[in-house]
């Protein structure tokens, strides 16, 4: 007895020198194989201007091509970038811009989205602006030049469709979808293409999954294709309530049919926004589904798996334990290895806008997180790191990017970790997980004093001095949330909004210490950024969705504190005539 006892007690010793508590709360990090930063940061040659770089990245299987979208350059005609590795550095190969653009308001935001094929030499570029539909256009590399070879327009589109929102290639580069989240007046939809080289056509009808009566739902806000094309997911982040949904398509020959609705994911809830980023592994029987407005907008990402035709979640949420801020959207972006071993999930709004992004690992059926991600060489206040992701089919290298860098000319940084040790590392299990509780295993920091987000504001500090600092004394949170709401300037939300445009012109708090910078969102999704000189100018947001928008104002004080200013509104929806196309706000 006493023999076994003294084995124990060895046993107990030895785990714990080796950092394994005992318990239920036991967790151990393996730094065995992390990701470091590859490089500088990739930005354009020869690009000083706004041009909102890194808002969609995309990379080849093998991680030695990489794509960045730059949606605002030219004046929001938009473009995109290819760079290439070799021996470990990175250098521009390419700028790509289609040719030919329709009409309409000249915006035409090529790179809102991108995608390459595993070998990187066919790239897919989403364009929603062009023309009154969206497009996308394909490009092939032979050696290292590019051609343009197809521009993408899906037929059956119901009004401004704004394709090209979203978009996925298979790996052969064969099989393209794109996603026009605003179709139909909001309800959104998807499109495949097929083809090769100059050669494309249109598949099957466009993709809708069954929803209810509810007008917004955003279907094609995110997209993804496995690796044969086969098997589709179409997020819409504004469905049941912005609870959020994601649908799964397979394909029979060239027949689309819908095999699945993916079951709500643990602790979602209203303004989740489920569905916000999609991916899938290369098998396509593991999918990652990001929800940026889960728990205030801390942000999370949940697991499937398929067996057969059903799906079931894998785990719990997936949440950044070290997110530095309640607001850091993480699952904003996600990203898959073709094995579906290695997630990454990106959050722009970490750290007030620094951004970063979150590396995840599953051995057998458990995930745990490897590590946080967070890019040097970042010029300004707010690079948004983090506001799109990739990864490679090994999972040895990531792409994160940061359209916010240096007054949002934008950039993307390059993390690899070596593939001398074998293959991808066992996870960091952490809690073990309540489904019951949605913070479960999450550091993020509270949001102090602050309520519901919709039709009020919210304001957030990191300690007890900053909240004193941030609040002036005497009035009640219901009191400050309204304060804060008219404080920046945003109208009052009684009346509907029938105009193609809101505009805001934000204005100093007054009682609150001096504003020096400060983010526009429209939903989840970043619009502007302001500093110095012009905090002063006049932000117009067009393009607003039928039924309920939000406006998020986030502001960043002398002091290093938050004020955040969020109301939601609606549109006037006109009742079409008889055959006429619905009205365009």
């Amino acid at each position: 007895m006493l023999i076994c006892v003294a084995v124990v007690g060895i046993i107990v010793l030895l785990l714990l020198w080796c950092g394994v508590a005992a318990g239920p709360a036991a967790a151990f990090s393996l730094k065995e194989n992390p990701f470091v930063q590859q490089g500088e940061k990739l930005t354009a040659s020869g690009v000083s201007e706004l041009a909102e770089q890194g808002s969609s990245v995309a990379i080849s299987a093998d991680g030695d091509t990489a794509l960045v979208g730059s949606p605002a350059y030219k004046s929001f005609k938009g473009a995109a970038w290819v760079y290439v590795r070799e021996g470990g550095k990175w250098t521009q190969q390419a700028e790509l811009i289609g040719k030919e653009t329709g009409g309409g308001s000249g915006f035409t935001k090529q790179g809102f989205s991108v995608a390459l094929s595993a070998n990187g030499d066919t790239a897919l570029i989403g364009g929603p602006g062009d023309g009154t539909e969206g497009a996308a256009w394909v490009f092939t590399r032979s050696g290292s030049a590019w051609e343009e070879k197809a521009k993408l327009v899906g037929k059956g589109a119901s009004g401004d469709a704004e394709q090209g929102n979203s978009v996925a290639l298979s790996a052969n580069g064969e099989t393209a979808l794109v996603g026009g989240h605003v179709d139909a007046a909001g309800v959104g939809a998807a499109w495949v293409f097929t083809g090769s080289g100059s050669s494309w056509s249109q598949q099957g009808k466009k993709l809708v999954g069954a929803h209810g009566a509810e007008p917004t739902i955003e279907q094609g806000t995110s997209v993804a294709l496995s690796g044969d094309g086969n098997t589709a997911l179409i997020g819409g982040p504004s469905a049941e309530k912005e609870k959020g949904a994601v649908w799964v398509f397979t394909r029979a020959s060239s027949t689309w049919r819908e095999q699945a609705k993916l079951p709500a994911g643990t602790g979602v809830g209203e303004k989740t926004g489920q569905g916000q980023s999609v991916a899938l592994s290369a098998d396509g029987n593991t999918a990652l589904v990001g929800g940026p407005g889960e728990d205030e907008a801390t942000g999370a990402a949940w697991v499937f798996v398929r067996s057969g035709e059903a799906w079931s979640q894998q785990g719990g949420e997936l949440l950044g334990e070290d997110a530095t801020l309640k607001e850091a959207q993480v699952g904003h972006g996600v990203s898959l290895s073709e094995n579906g071993n290695t997630a990454v999930l990106g959050g722009y709004h970490d750290d007030v806008s620094v951004g970063a992004a979150w590396a995840f690992v599953r051995s057998g059926s458990t995930w745990g997180e490897q590590e946080k991600l967070v890019g040097t060489g970042s010029v300004g206040g707010f690079p948004t790191q983090g506001s799109s992701v990739a990864l490679s089919g090994d999972g040895f290298t990531a792409l994160v990017g940061g359209a916010g860098d240096n007054s949002e000319v934008g950039a993307a940084w390059v993390f690899a970790r070596t593939p001398e040790s074998g293959g991808e590392p066992e996870p960091n299990p952490g809690p073990s997980p309540n489904p019951n509780n949605p913070n479960n295993g999450s550091n993020a920091s509270t949001n102090t004093g602050s309520g519901s987000s919709t039709g009020s504001s919210t304001s957030t500090g990191t300690t007890d001095k900053a909240t004193a600092d941030l609040v002036p004394p005497g009035p009640t949170p219901a009191q400050l949330e309204e304060k804060l709401a008219t404080a920046f300037g945003l109208p009052s939300a009684k009346a509907c909004y029938s105009k193609r445009a809101f505009k805001i012109h934000i204005q100093q708090p007054p009682g609150y210490p001096k504003v020096v910078s400060a983010e526009v969102f429209l939903g989840h999704k970043r619009e502007r950024s302001l500093n110095k000189k012009g905090l002063t100018d006049q932000v117009i947001l067009s393009g607003l969705p039928y039924g309920t928008f939000t406006i998020k104002i986030v502001a960043r004080t002398v002091k290093g504190t938050t004020l955040t200013g969020t109301r939601t509104y609606h549109t006037c929806r006109a009742k079409p005539l008889k055959n006429r196309r619905p009205p365009r706000l």
